[in-house]
C-alpha cells in the first residue's frame, strides 16, 4: 500500500506527522544527485547523507551548461533540488534544465524540490507543478513542511480531503493570539487563518516538499498493516488509531495512538531501512528486552516499568520492532523545576529513587547476564581527541569495565513517571551493553538534568552545556555536594578507589565525543565534549571527588 493512502486512510484528519526522509525509498545503495546545494556546507539539513551506505552523491547546479553535464554520472535514484537556495535558482534556470535532470535520473526516480512559504509563492508552487507535468513527470505529491514545531522535519501529507493543514495552523493562531498586542498583527493572523481554512491543499506558511517521479510505480511505501493487524486489538482496527511519526538517529519511530477521548499511547514501533549501525541496536534491544522479560514482576514490586516485546521481524537490512508503551511523563519535561531545589524541596528525593533504580540494574544484569548482553567496542575509549593525557592514552585501562553492564543512556528523555500507578519507567535500552566505566549511567543522569545556579536569558544552547557540567563536577553548589556524596557511596558499594573516579568521568566523555563524532556526525556535540575533557585535565584539581580520601 502506498504510504500516503496509509497515512489518510489510519490518521485521517487526526494531528500526526511523519518524517521527509520516512517518504523515500531506503537509501541503501542509492544514488543520489543535490542540486543547488554548496559543496562547502553541511547537507545533513536536507538529507542525513551519513544514515545509510549510500552508492554515490554528487552536486549539480542549475547554472551548469550542457556541455559540462557527462560529468554527472546518471541513472540516479534521488535528485534533491534545494529551492531555497536563491543564489543559485531561478525559474530560467530551472527549465532549462529540467529535461537534463529528468535525464540524469532513472525513469522511477524521484525529483524532490522544497518550496519556501509565503503569499507571494502560491502562484510559484502551481506554476513549478504545472513545468514538472508538461515534461512527463508523474505521481506529483505535495507535503508541508511545518519547522517551527518540535520536529523540524516533520512534514503532513496534503490531499483534497485533508483539513489537516487548517487544524496545525489554527492551534498555533489561537496559541499567539494571547501574544498579540498590535491590532494590525491580530488582523494579520485572522487572514492567514481563514486562508488556512479554505485553502488547505495550498498552504501559505509552511514550506512544501514537492515530490515528482517520472513513473506511476515508485517505491514511496511503508507498509505497517501486517504488523499492525498482528498487535493492535480488534477494537483500533477500524480507524480508531493513528500514528504520530518521528525519525531519529537513524531510525523511524511510530507512536500508536488510540484515536478516543484519552488518546492513549496503545505501542512504539521501531523501525530501519539500513544495516547500518541502528539496524544492529534494534534488534539487539528487542532481544534484551526478551531477556528482561523473565523480572517483570520483580521489577513491578520494585515500582520499575520497562517495555515488553511484542513483534520483531528482519529482512535483510530491513528491521521492524513494536513494544509495549510506557506511560507517564518524562524526566526531560519537569526537570527544570526540578533542578530549582527552591521550588522543589522533593529534588533530591526524586535523585535517590533513580540512583537505587540504575544500581538495581546495573547488580542484576551484571552479576547473571553479562554475557548475554553485547560487549562494548574499544573504539569508544580510543583517544581521538589529539590531546594528549596518560589517562586517554593507554586503551588497557578499558578491560577493567569488561563485567559493567549499564543502560547507556540513562538520561531524562529515557526516564518516564507516572505519577497514577507510581512507576518509574525506563525506555530505550538500544545501547545497554557491558564495557561501560564505572559511574558511566549516573553521570549520563546528572549531566542530563543540566544543572545552573543562574540561568542566563539567550544564552547560546551549548555554552549553556559546558557551563552546566563546570557546575555540576568542578564548583561548590547544593547539586554539586550531593553528587559527591553519591560518587563516594558507589564508590564504597562497588569497591572502586576514589582517586580512580576522575579517569572515569574522563572515559565518560571520550565516549561520547567519538559517539557523536563518528556514529552520528554530529560535530557540534562532539566538539562540546572535547571542550569538556580539555577543561576537565585543566581543572582537575577541581573536580569534586579530587580531595576524598
Amino acid at each position: 500500500m502506498n504510504y500516503t493512502e496509509n497515512t489518510e486512510k489510519y490518521v485521517g484528519d487526526s494531528i500526526a506527522s511523519l518524517n521527509w526522509l520516512n517518504i523515500l525509498p531506503s537509501l541503501q545503495g542509492k544514488r543520489v544527485l543535490l542540486c543547488n546545494f554548496e559543496k562547502n556546507k553541511r547537507t545533513e539539513n536536507f538529507i542525513h547523507l551519513q544514515s545509510a551506505t549510500l552508492q554515490y552523491v554528487d552536486f549539480f547546479s542549475l547554472e551548469k551548461s550542457k556541455k559540462n553535464i557527462f560529468l554527472i554520472q546518471k541513472n540516479n535514484n534521488i535528485c534533491i533540488i534545494n529551492v531555497l537556495n536563491k543564489k543559485h535558482f531561478s525559474i530560467s534556470h530551472f527549465k532549462k534544465n529540467l529535461q537534463i535532470l529528468k535525464e540524469l535520473l532513472r525513469t522511477d526516480g524521484l525529483l524532490i524540490l522544497i518550496i519556501p512559504s509565503g503569499f507571494q509563492k502560491i502562484k510559484f508552487k502551481i506554476f513549478i507543478k504545472k513545468i514538472l507535468r508538461s515534461y512527463g513527470l508523474k505521481n506529483i505529491k505535495s507535503y508541508l513542511c511545518i519547522p517551527s514545531f518540535k520536529e523540524p522535519y516533520a512534514i503532513y501529507y496534503v490531499s483534497d480531503k485533508s483539513k489537516l493543514p487548517y487544524k496545525l495552523f489554527s492551534n498555533q493562531c489561537v496559541r499567539n493570539f494571547s501574544k498579540i498586542v498590535k491590532i494590525e498583527k491580530l488582523i494579520k493572523q485572522f487572514i492567514k487563518y481563514l486562508c488556512a481554512r479554505f485553502f488547505s491543499t495550498v498552504n501559505l506558511f509552511s514550506d512544501t516538499i514537492i515530490i515528482s517521479c517520472g513513473s506511476n510505480n515508485h517505491n514511496i511505501n511503508i507498509n505497517f498493516n501486517e504488523p499492525l493487524i498482528k498487535i493492535i486489538n480488534d477494537n483500533y482496527i477500524k480507524n480508531e488509531y493513528y500514528i504520530n511519526w518521528l525519525a531519529k538517529s537513524f531510525k523511524y519511530i511510530g507512536l500508536f495512538y488510540g484515536d478516543n477521548k484519552n488518546h492513549e499511547l496503545l505501542a512504539v514501533c521501531k523501525k530501519t531501512f539500513s544495516i547500518a549501525h541502528r539496524s544492529n541496536c534494534i534488534k539487539e534491544e528487542h532481544d534484551k528486552l526478551t531477556l528482561m522479560s523473565v523480572y517483570r514482576n520483580e521489577l513491578r514490586n520494585k515500582k520499575i516499568e520497562i517495555p515488553s516485546p511484542i513483534y520483531f521481524e528482519s529482512e535483510g537490512g530491513n528491521i521492524l520492532s513494536i513494544e509495549t508503551a510506557i506511560h507517564g511523563q518524562s524526566l526531560e519535561k519537569c526537570k527544570w523545576k526540578l533542578t530549582n531545589h527552591k521550588e522543589n524541596s522533593n529534588f533530591f528525593a526524586i535523585l535517590d529513587e533513580l540512583v537505587n533504580i540504575q544500581i538495581y540494574f546495573q547488580n542484576l544484569l551484571s552479576s547473571k547476564h553479562v554475557q548475554d548482553f553485547p560487549k562494548l567496542s574499544n573504539k569508544y575509549f580510543i583517544n581521538t581527541t589529539q590531546i594528549s593525557h596518560s589517562g586517554l592514552d593507554n586503551l588497557q585501562r578499558v578491560d577493567a569495565y569488561a563485567g559493567c553492564v549499564q543502560h547507556g543512556d540513562f538520561t531524562d528523555v529515557n526516564i518516564m513517571y507516572n505519577s497514577k500507578d507510581n512507576l518509574w519507567g525506563i525506555i530505550d535500552w538500544e545501547w545497554s551493553a557491558s564495557g561501560f566505566p564505572f559511574l558511566f549511567d549516573l553521570f549520563h543522569l546528572f549531566t542530563s538534568l543540566e544543572f545552573r545556579s543562574n540561568m542566563k536569558k539567550n544564552e547560546f544552547l551549548f555554552n549553556h552545556y559546558y557551563k552546566s557540567n563546570q557546575e555540576t563536577f568542578f564548583e561548590n553548589n547544593v547539586y554539586s555536594n550531593y553528587i559527591q556524596k553519591v560518587i563516594l557511596n558507589y564508590c564504597d558499594y562497588f569497591c572502586i578507589k576514589n582517586e580512580n573516579v576522575f579517569q572515569l568521568y574522563l572515559d565518560f566523555l571520550l565516549f561520547h565525543y567519538n559517539k557523536y563524532y563518528y556514529d552520528f556526525h554530529e560535530y557540534n556535540y562532539s566538539e562540546l565534549y572535547k571542550k569538556n575533557i580539555l577543561f576537565s585535565i585543566n581543572n582537575q584539581n577541581k573536580f569534586i571527588t579530587y580531595n576524598c580520601s
